[in-house]
């Protein structure tokens, strides 16, 4: 017997116990694999309306988030891994909802976005053994909500979706990772030299996961009728007042599929 598909999908994305979760997603996963999933495209699609952080964070506006300094401090990087964690930890469900919510789709997309959940879960499990490593855990601080206001104004296209998380959100995370990568080198001991390691190895990654962003952002504006040049608009949708880096990692949104005309548009 099959397993139903989107039903569980909705379960994980609103599951908040992170081992059942991380679980329940490896579960989904090698059922999809092995083409035991039953994708019943009809099933409801309920609105994403709360995080499922919110049962063990303390979610507060984003200036009230410790902010990222003394990273030579025990305190500091605590900090810098809860907050790194806390972006994983709200890809996963991100990744989770685009497979959710978004039906009719080629098996392949599926496919896509439930890898990239399976990825975005490993990131964070190591994130997180860091923050044990420092007698932290994700949840001892408090966190923003901005990536999933993303997700939650963006539910009703596929091409807006594409558009505001794995193409706006997720890409400039690609521009901040060369000044922190570059930063942590400045320490020498040798837990500053593991957070490098573990980011280093998260940045490479997460340049496949915009690559498959620009690839569905491509195939939604086709099926919607929408002009890929539209997609600042899309983004300010939204991400009301978004704005992009004044230092792009042009190497990797060129790795990540972004071409160099609309690269000239968005930063020249």
């Amino acid at each position: 017997m099959g397993m139903d598909f989107f039903t569980q999908l909705w379960w994980l994305l609103n599951e908040s116990d992170i081992p059942q979760k991380i679980h329940g997603l490896q579960t989904v996963w090698e059922s999809f694999q092995r083409g035991e999933c039953l994708l019943y495209h009809e099933t409801a699609t309920y609105p994403w309306e709360k995080p499922s952080y919110a049962v063990f964070c303390n979610v507060v506006p984003g200036s009230q988030v410790p902010k990222r300094r003394r990273l030579d401090t025990h305190e500091g990087k605590i900090i810098l891994l809860h907050a790194i964690a806390h972006i994983e930890y709200s890809a996963i469900d991100l990744a989770i909802d685009h497979a959710y919510r978004f039906r009719h789709l080629p098996l392949d997309y599926y496919h896509d976005w439930l890898l990239t959940a399976i990825e975005e879960a490993r990131h964070f499990s190591i994130l997180n053994e860091l923050l044990h490593e420092l007698n932290s855990y994700y949840g001892a601080l408090p966190v923003h909500d901005g990536l999933f206001r993303a997700g939650h104004r963006s539910q009703s296209s596929l091409a807006l979706r594409m558009a505001a998380v794995p193409r706006y959100m997720e890409a400039n995370g690609l521009d901040a990772h060369p000044l922190l990568l570059q930063k942590l080198k400045e320490h020498s001991d040798p837990f500053s030299k593991k957070i490098h390691q573990a980011l280093e190895l998260i940045a490479q990654e997460e340049i496949e996961h915009v690559k498959r962003g620009n690839r569905w952002f491509r195939y939604a504006c086709a099926k919607e009728g929408i002009d890929e040049t539209e997609y600042k608009n899309l983004v300010l949708q939204a991400v009301p007042g978004a704005k992009f880096a004044k230092e792009p990692n042009l190497e990797a949104r060129r790795r990540a599929g972004f071409g160099e005309t609309e690269l000239h548009s968005l930063f020249s």
